[in-house]
């Protein structure tokens, strides 16, 4: 059964949004959501340590292509589920 909740971090969501058109990089994330490479490189290490994300670093680590992951898939399927409960929630409240 899968837990219906939302991904807290807007940043995150972005990034593995971005990632299931395709493969980027830390500094392509970077610069495709006007982030500083810190931040971009913080919020990628993140997601790679809850598996969200995997890094192919065949090529060395520099540029690295970062893929989502099975798993990061699974919780953007979550993510929009806990999201429409929320806006159903929402919409109960306002209509009673």
């Amino acid at each position: 059964m899968m837990i219906a909740r939302p991904i807290r971090s807007a940043a995150q969501r972005q990034i593995l949004i971005w990632l299931r058109h395709g493969p980027s990089t830390v500094s392509e994330i970077a610069h495709q959501f006007s982030m500083r490479m810190p931040h971009a490189s913080l919020a990628c290490r993140q997601l790679r340590e809850a598996g969200l994300i995997t890094r192919d670093e065949r090529g060395g680590l520099r540029n690295a292509p970062i893929y989502l992951s099975q798993t990061g898939h699974e919780r953007l399927r979550e993510d929009a589920v806990g999201k429409m409960m929320q806006y159903t929630e929402l919409l109960s409240e306002v209509q009673g």
